[in-house]
């Protein structure tokens, strides 16, 4: 029975109950799941995002020039802090910069994600820099902690596969809530007035997007629980040791060697020898890697690495990050603008509500 005094029906009342759990783990987790939202915007097209806060590092001379791999890791090397050592440059495709990366500097940054690193940008033309961050978090780094590990430690994996779970009940409940019918649908896309403003528009992002987001709360589950598919985590890397200080072969000499066994292929990595394991690694665009050994010279072509992302895990991988074209990207793009809206109007509906009910 209402306050009204009417009384409702059996199918009424379980309808309130579910409108009820909707709104209120709406609002518990409305500003987490405006994160995730927002964060996965932003990892969906990571070059632009990447161009929006460091417009700097895409300010290259000539699209078509390059200097030769080892004068510009020359030139990097010089941006780098006092005493630190380079340990990894790699070449992006033409017209991109070039990133040189140091040894580790430290721990990861509040315990999360890659060890810290000096990374400079140079313009492959003229081997110039174009930006330096030191082992400093930038907007990739954040919203990769928020998205995958929610600024927690990585090992609490489950927060993630819970956040997944809620947001698949809020999904479900929400389409349930809405759904008229098969035969409805169309008309109940349509702008109410007597609903107002906020409702009209959670009502329709929550419509249009709640497959997407079904999609994306059931992918995101399986990836931070992967025994869920019987597929193991990628094993956690060995701990860092330091670049030799002065290695016995010369970049150039080492490209010669490696070109020898990957063809025509063009380089776009180079890993320098460490204390630990002193050889070079050089990797291509065909995906194939060289291992020389510094002491020699001797190149060896590496085996082909077996790829974590095969069968059905590497299938949730791609979906749930947009690997099948622009298109999939674009709809990824516009699940988490959804999402983000949801949490916007879903605040804005409680804010009105709370407010009639004192007046």
């Amino acid at each position: 029975m209402t306050a009204q005094g009417r009384v409702l029906s059996k199918r009424a009342r379980i309808r309130l109950l579910w409108l009820r759990l909707h709104r209120w783990v709406g609002l518990a987790l409305m500003l987490l799941l405006l994160a995730m939202g927002i964060s996965g915007m932003a990892l969906v097209w990571p070059d632009a995002t990447e161009r929006l806060f460091h417009a700097e590092r895409f300010e290259v001379l000539a699209a078509d020039e390059q200097m030769p791999p080892s004068a510009l890791l020359a030139a990097g090397g010089e941006a780098l802090l006092h005493g630190s050592r380079p340990a990894q440059l790699q070449l992006g495709a033409p017209g991109s910069a070039a990133i040189l990366s140091s040894e580790v500097g430290g721990p990861p940054f509040l315990n999360l994600g890659p060890p810290r690193r000096t990374h400079v940008w140079l313009d492959p033309a003229d081997g110039h820099v174009l930006s330096v961050s030191v082992e400093t978090p930038d907007a990739l780094f954040v919203a990769r902690a928020v998205h995958g590990h929610l600024l927690v430690s990585t090992e609490i994996r489950w927060l993630v596969a819970l956040t997944g779970l809620f947001l698949l009940f809020m999904s479900g409940t929400g389409l349930w809530l809405w759904c008229p019918g098969l035969r409805s649908i169309w008309r109940s896309l349509r702008w109410r007035r007597q609903l107002g403003r906020s409702m009209n528009l959670h009502r329709h992002f929550g419509a249009l997007a709640s497959l997407g987001l079904i999609a994306q709360g059931l992918t995101g589950i399986f990836l931070a629980l992967p025994w869920l598919l019987n597929s193991a985590p990628h094993d956690p890397p060995s701990a860092p040791t330091r670049p030799v200080v002065a290695p016995t072969q010369t970049l150039d000499a080492v490209q010669a060697s490696a070109q020898q066994l990957a063809g025509t292929a063009r380089l776009q990595m180079v890993q320098l020898p460490t204390e630990a394991a002193p050889s070079w690694l050089l990797g291509f665009s065909d995906g194939s890697e060289v291992s020389v050994d510094d002491a020699s010279g001797t190149a060896e072509l590496l085996p082909p690495e077996h790829d974590h992302h095969d069968g059905l895990s590497g299938l949730i991988h791609r979906l749930h990050g947009g690997d099948f074209g622009w298109l999939h990207r674009a709809l990824l793009f516009a699940t988490g603008l959804a999402l983000s809206m949801l949490s916007i109007t879903g605040l804005l509906l409680w804010d009105q509500g709370r407010k009639k009910r004192r007046g």
